[in-house]
Order: C-alpha cells, then structure tokens, then sequence
C-alpha cells in the first residue's frame, strides 16, 4: 500500500491527540493549503467507507482489512469491497461573456455556485453535464473540455469540472434543487462559496478570465 494511503489510514483509526480537537473537514479546506487537507480528506474518505463496510453485502458477516491492499474482505465468504467513489460533475457554462451561477434550493449559506450533480450508470461525464443543466435549469449546452478534479469527502465524491456554452434556452429554474439562476460577470456577481473548493477555483477562473 502506498506510504501516502497509510498515513491516511492510521489516521482515521487514531483519536485526536491529547490537548488537542477535531475541526469540521469544510472549515479545514477554506482555511489551510491542500498539502495539508489532502491526507485529511483521504482520511475522512476512509473513515467513512469502513463504517459503510463493517458488514459484508453478501451474506451479513463482518469484514476485516486487507493487509496487502486497500480493501475489506469478508471474514465468512471472502467478498472483497474496495472504497466507493462518486463522481459528479460542476458545469462552468458561460453565455455572451457572462457565468452561469446558480442558488441551491436547499442552501443555508445564501451562495451562489456552479450546477453541479452525480453521474448516472452509463452515462459519460459530457451526457451528465448536459443532462444536469437541462433537468436544474433548462437550457441546452455544449461541452467543450474537462477543467480539473478534486476529492470531496462528503461522504465520497469525485468533483470533475467542465467548460460548456449556451446553446439554446432560456433559465428556468426547476424549483426543487434550484431556486434561482443567473447569468453573471466579474463585477456583479452574488456571493460564491469560500476559498478551497474545486468550484470557487472554477468560479474564480472563468471571472477572471472576462476581465475580474
């Protein structure tokens, strides 16, 4: 297993030192460099595939770790289970030189983000783009390239950012996970998550490129 892998491992087995406390994983992100959150995230991300794995699927035994790598086996029937990765998507679609911005239904924080939502069986990252921009606020895009990725441990998401553009359509937010949408520049743009998360790099990008 590699060194990295089990830092992070013995990490989510550990207690918090003595003197010492844990901090919530989202204020650790906005707050130190990713060098530093990177093996906590992992961490996190172990954590919670073991609660998820005590048992196996299969027949309802225990489970145990492999030693020789990163995975549960059953103790009964000798099922393997290997940690679970979510991949979803964040959409940077732009329009005439302003940024899709969206408000989540459910948000508590009152920011403004990217459309964003999971990849269904069989279906490509580019087909959950345009699905999830449809579905949420409807109107038609084109992708035109993959952005970059970042972990997210809550509990196991893979985040894949992508650049598209308007095609055709007007915003209607669909009510039930967005409440509102917007097109937006540089200058006058609502409140956008905090510093640390792949999006706010995103977001941050592509007003910078119109000129924030």
């Amino acid at each position: 297993m590699p060194s990295r892998d089990r830092v992070a491992r013995q990490a989510a087995d550990s207690g918090a030192p003595e003197g010492w406390d844990w901090l919530p994983m989202r204020s650790v992100i906005r707050t130190v460099p990713e060098v530093i959150w990177a093996p906590a995230a992992k961490a996190m991300a172990f954590a919670n595939w073991r609660v998820a794995t005590r048992f196996c699927g299969v027949c309802g035994s225990p489970t145990r770790d492999k030693s020789d790598e990163l995975a549960r086996q059953c103790t009964a029937c000798g099922q393997l289970f290997f940690p679970r990765i979510s991949p979803a998507i964040l959409a940077v679609v732009r329009k005439d030189g302003k940024l899709l911005l969206a408000k989540n239904a459910r948000s508590t924080t009152g920011f403004w983000s990217l459309i964003a939502g999971f990849v269904e069986p069989g279906e490509t990252f580019e087909e959950c783009v345009k699905r999830e921009v449809m579905e949420e606020v409807g109107i038609e895009v084109e992708v035109d390239g993959y952005l970059g990725s970042q972990p997210w441990p809550f509990p196991d998401q893979l985040m894949l950012g992508f650049a598209a553009r308007w095609k055709s359509g007007e915003l209607k937010p669909d009510g039930d996970e967005i409440a509102e949408a917007g097109w937006f520049g540089p200058t006058n743009h609502p409140p956008i998550p905090g510093p640390g998360s792949l999006s706010r790099r995103l977001i941050d990008a592509a007003l910078g490129e119109m000129g924030g």
